[in-house]
């Protein structure tokens, strides 16, 4: 770490941006070049970062800043957190909420990120819904559960076949895969998500290798799966 020293040269810096758009994180490194110009001290720079809460502020995931004083170079890692689904948050009773977004991270980001993204072209794909109570967003222990649920299905499963996510008032859990004209509902129930998410992607992937496409797909309980081929439960 380099401390209160000023050099006569200009300072260099190198940004790397990672999955962040590009329009915000080169906003941040021209900040971070700037407040490390005047003051040459790293660890000025990390005070500033957490008293102006940047990693917020800039959507960050994780960062890594280092300074080369032989070449008078400052090197700034960005990297922000994947958006997973987008979330719509309801209100009790089923009154209009709002909507967010799902982080890699388990974090909830406002719905104007995606904004951001598709105009730097960081988003390259329809993203799939996710339907919770509000207050359940509030629990950052269970936000980070959920996202690591959905992480648990193979990102081409995801792609192809998600559609809707739902976590119902009384915590039951319910999926939507569509497969063409045909979605397939897979009930959950309360417990063992993570078993069962594994099992509905051979269960699901077997059933499109035999061209087939199930209406229902009931895993509440994990030793009696029921599969359906018509709307009726």
């Amino acid at each position: 770490m380099y401390s209160n020293v000023h050099y006569p040269q200009k300072l260099k810096y190198h940004t790397s941006f990672g999955k962040c758009p590009s329009e915000v994180a080169g906003k941040l490194s021209l900040k971070l070049s700037k407040i490390f110009s005047d003051s040459s001290s790293l660890a000025d720079l990390k005070k500033n970062i957490i008293n102006e809460k940047l990693e917020e502020r800039y959507f960050l995931s994780k960062y890594k800043i280092q300074f080369n004083p032989i070449k008078n170079k400052l090197y700034v890692k960005l990297d922000c957190p994947e958006v997973i689904v987008k979330v719509h948050l309801v209100k009790e009773g089923g009154l209009e909420g709002y909507d967010a977004l799902l982080m890699s991270d388990g974090q909830l980001f406002d719905a104007t990120y995606e904004v951001l993204l598709n105009s730097q072209n960081k988003k390259r794909q329809s993203l799939p819904y996710l339907s919770i109570p509000v207050g359940y967003s509030a629990n950052k222990k269970q936000m980070k559960k959920i996202s690591s649920l959905i992480q648990l299905l193979k990102k081409d499963f995801r792609k192809k076949y998600l559609s809707e996510i739902i976590l119902s008032d009384d915590k039951s859990l319910l999926l939507v895969l569509s497969s063409g004209k045909k979605p397939t509902t897979v009930f959950f129930g309360k417990n063992l998500w993570s078993e069962k998410i594994i099992k509905v992607q051979k269960v699901f992937n077997y059933m499109k290798k035999k061209q087939k496409s199930p209406s229902i797909v009931n895993l509440t309980n994990l030793k009696k799966i029921v599969v359906k081929f018509n709307h009726t439960f």
